[in-house]
C-alpha cells in the first residue's frame, strides 16, 4: 500500500476551497487599490489575518456538519489503550506466538483492530507453486503434522496513521488456487489525506509550536503477514522469500 502524508477527512472540495482563497486576495487587493495601500502594508496584513483567521472558524463549524460516512473520526482517548495493547503485542509476538496467537483465537478477539483475512483451499497435489504479485514480503509457512489435504491462508495486517484507525480501508491481497498453483495478489492502494486539522488551526499562533505539524503528520504504523499452512508433505516453490515456520 502507498500512502501519502496528511489527514484524513475531506472538509469542502477542493474547487470550493481554491474559489474561497480567491476571493479572499481578491478582497485583499481591493481593499489595498481602495485606500491606495500597498498589499504588503500593515493596514492590509491586519485585514488579511482577519479573513483568514475567519476562513479557519468557517472551516472548523463546517466540520461538525460533514454527514457521518464522509468522516472517518479519530481514535477516541478510551480506544487508544486498547489500540496500544494491541500494537504492542503485535510487534513483540515472534511468529511462532503470532501462530499460537490465531490458533487460540486471540487475533480474533482484537478483531475490531486487528485484521486477519482467512481463506482455506483443497490440497489436490504434493506440489504447490506460489506466485506473489505486486509485493515482495516474505511469505510465512506452517507444515502441519497431519495431512487434512486442506491449505489455510492468513493476512494478519494493522494501519494507523496519526489517531486514525487505516486497517479497514487498506484492501488486502486477494487469494485464489488453480490447481497446484496459488496466486497472492496485493491490490495497488494510494490513499489520499485532504483534511482542516482543528487543532493545528488554534495551536499555530501559540509560541513554539512551528513544529506541530511536522510531528503530528508523520506517525504512520502497519503490519502485515502473509501466513500459510499446507500439510506435511507439500512441496513449495515460489517467486518471493518464503520463512517456514518450526512450531514447538
Amino acid at each position: 500500500m502507498e500512502e501519502t502524508s496528511g489527514s484524513i477527512f475531506n472538509i469542502f472540495q477542493f474547487p470550493l476551497f481554491c474559489i474561497i482563497i480567491i476571493l479572499l486576495l481578491g478582497g485583499c487587493f481591493a481593499a489595498a487599490a481602495i485606500w491606495k495601500k500597498n498589499i504588503l502594508s500593515i493596514f492590509c496584513s491586519k485585514y488579511l489575518m482577519i479573513g483568514y483567521c475567519g476562513l479557519l472558524i468557517i472551516l472548523a463549524f463546517g466540520s461538525y456538519l460533514l454527514p457521518e460516512k464522509r468522516l472517518l473520526k479519530p481514535i477516541s482517548a478510551v480506544q487508544e489503550q486498547a489500540y496500544g495493547q494491541a500494537e504492542k503485542e503485535l510487534f513483540s509476538l515472534s511468529i511462532e506466538e503470532l501462530s499460537q496467537s490465531i490458533d487460540e483465537g486471540r487475533i480474533n478477539e482484537k478483531s475490531n483492530i486487528i485484521r486477519n483475512t482467512k481463506m482455506t483451499f483443497p490440497s489436490e497435489s504434493d506440489q504447490l507453486e506460489i506466485i506473489l504479485q505486486n509485493s515482495n514480503q516474505a511469505i510465512w509457512i506452517e507444515k502441519k503434522e497431519a495431512d487434512d489435504g486442506i491449505i489455510e491462508a492468513n493476512y494478519i495486517s494493522y494501519f494507523k496513521f496519526k489517531d486514525y484507525d487505516m486497517t479497514r480501508i487498506a484492501l488486502p491481497p486477494t487469494f485464489s488456487k488453480n490447481e497446484n498453483q496459488m496466486t497472492i495478489e496485493v491490490p495497488p492502494q494510494t490513499i489520499q489525506f485532504i483534511a482542516f486539522d482543528q487543532d493545528f488551526a488554534v495551536s499555530q499562533f501559540t509560541p513554539g509550536s512551528a513544529s506541530y505539524q511536522a510531528r503530528n503528520f508523520s506517525s504512520f504504523t502497519s503490519f502485515q503477514k502473509i501466513y500459510l499452512r499446507i500439510p506435511e508433505n507439500i512441496q513449495v516453490k515460489a517467486n518471493t522469500e518464503i520463512n517456514y515456520v518450526k512450531k514447538s
